[in-house]
């Protein structure tokens, strides 16, 4: 298998996207697992999720992605939380950048 092109997708976009695939043929094992986890841990909307990935990117320039989409799959409800998904990336916020972004992820 050839990689063409790859980016971050949330929780809920690959839970479309193998909803798609489930429709047209059966999932193979992964595939039906990774369908599973995403139907129990999906907190927003397919079409929403990207938009709100989006807009924390733009009201913090130092996300990524990536960060962004882990931000919103995850949803978290504490600071704490919140700040140890940026850590992993190493993005430095004050706490009420933290706490602004926490409110758009509500």
């Amino acid at each position: 298998m050839k990689i063409i092109q790859s980016k971050p997708l949330t929780i809920p976009q690959a839970k479309e996207l193998l909803d798609e695939r489930a429709k047209g043929t059966e999932l193979e094992y992964e595939q039906s697992q990774a369908a599973e986890h995403a139907e129990k841990f999906s907190h927003h909307k397919a079409e929403a999720a990207p938009l709100l990935a989006k807009e924390l990117i733009e009201k913090c320039d130092k996300l990524d992605p990536e960060t962004a989409a882990k931000m919103v799959d995850i949803s978290p409800k504490r600071l704490e939380t919140l700040k140890a998904i940026l850590v992993r990336k190493r993005v430095d916020v004050s706490d009420e950048e933290a706490s602004e972004l926490l409110k758009m992820l509500r």
